[in-house]
């Protein structure tokens, strides 16, 4: 964040790819709460989240265990009409496999991907 304002300091506007960049990195951290601030930050200056920005904060739920704010943002990503790729589906069916959640996992997809499949047509 501190590099994001000296960057606006000297009169350079951080983009999409910018922040994506910094998003990616705090997820790889694990470093979640942070990037979500990125997150805000980015929405705050009106900027349309892609879907690279949904997928790094995503897998970093994922990789903090924190299943709730993975899907939170994955229905956050789809109400904005952000449709999921392979990259996204890779990084769900990876977490819900290895977070012992077999049992959700066959409900969850249905309702999610129903509702995406509509979407998409």
């Amino acid at each position: 964040m501190e590099r994001g304002n000296r960057m606006l300091d000297e009169g350079i506007a951080p983009d999409v790819v910018t922040y994506n960049t910094v998003i990616e990195a705090l997820c790889k951290e694990r470093q979640t709460e942070e990037a979500l601030s990125v997150l805000e930050l980015m929405s705050q200056r009106g900027m349309r989240l892609d879907i690279f920005t949904y997928n790094s904060l995503i897998n970093g739920m994922c990789l903090t265990d924190q299943w709730a704010g993975a899907t939170w943002l994955f229905d956050e990503m789809v109400g904005q009409g952000v449709l999921p790729n392979i990259v996204t589906l890779t990084i769900l069916l990876d977490a819900l496999c290895k977070g012992g959640r077999q049992k959700r996992l066959s409900k969850y997809l249905r309702q999610r991907f129903n509702i995406v499949w509509s979407l998409a047509q």
